[in-house]
């Protein structure tokens, strides 16, 4: 039994792929087991990795939730896709994070122990820097309550983000056979879009991708115009439940100016 454990990057289409393995789950299982996070499946885990990684909770915790999710799998007669883009821990930005996921070779280690003596492969999807920032940053200002320009945020953040660094780090760790790095921008030439390389790799054909029903409209970016009043929003002095009823507000308003007409 081989397990693919999908790990993001945060912001390169996870949520996507975890919505499009959800709405095929039927037509999937016959070439996968699949634990998904969007099923709240991976939830002890990522709420133990996203501690770790924030200097809050132990390393024995995810080893704890790891060797629950093994046992879990065990005895699968088809291979394992995990995937959960936190557990590496929160992306620069979420929760006040500058670092660029400084434990991921650790938590990647431990995996590769729980799941042994069975393969276990780490699939990461990295994208053009520039673009990853600025969708990080977009998703900083519409869910963390970040108030900061982008050069503010760049400045707070050391200046950039080398996502192939951390793969790299990830690879020396465990060795570069058990890591798949693919790239979002690739997918735009592939047949089924946004996920097909991964897709691909774990043994879907090309047909039954074909068939499977899409996702739409999956955590879209803020436009300049709201993007704008919800960094105002952010900066206001507001009580959670007031921020997030006007937020609210805010993210109603884009869609219908999204909307056609």
């Amino acid at each position: 039994m081989k397990t693919h454990i999908h790990c993001g990057f945060h912001k390169t289409a996870s949520t996507y792929l975890q919505r499009v393995l959800r709405d095929n789950a039927e037509r999937l299982s016959c070439y996968l087991t699949i634990i998904n996070r969007i099923e709240l499946d991976t939830y002890d885990l990522r709420m133990a990795c996203l501690a770790y990684n924030s200097g809050r909770g132990e390393a024995s915790a995810v080893r704890a939730e790891l060797d629950r999710l093994a046992q879990r799998v065990a005895g699968s007669d088809r291979p394992v896709l995990i995937t959960d883009e936190a557990f590496f821990g929160p992306h620069i930005g979420q929760d006040g994070e500058t670092r660029l996921f400084p434990r991921a070779h650790e938590v990647s280690q431990m995996m590769v122990e729980a799941f042994a003596p069975h393969p276990v492969e780490i699939l990461l999807y990295t994208r053009d820097e520039s673009s990853w920032l600025r969708s990080v940053h977009n998703q900083s200002v519409k869910q963390d309550r970040y108030a900061g320009s982008f050069e503010e945020f760049l400045a707070e953040i050391g200046g950039g983000a080398d996502l192939d660094a951390v793969a790299a780090r990830i690879a020396a760790t465990i060795g570069p056979e058990r890591v798949k790095v693919f790239r979002l921008e690739d997918d735009r030439s592939h047949p089924f879009g946004s996920g097909g390389a991964l897709l691909d790799h774990v043994g879907i054909p090309l047909a039954v991708q074909q068939d499977l029903k899409r996702a739409s409209g999956i955590n879209q970016s803020l436009d300049a115009r709201h993007l704008r009043i919800m960094r105002r929003l952010n900066g206001l002095a507001l009580p959670d439940f007031l921020h997030g009823r006007m937020r609210r507000g805010v993210l109603r308003l884009q869609r219908r100016a999204r909307a056609p007409s």
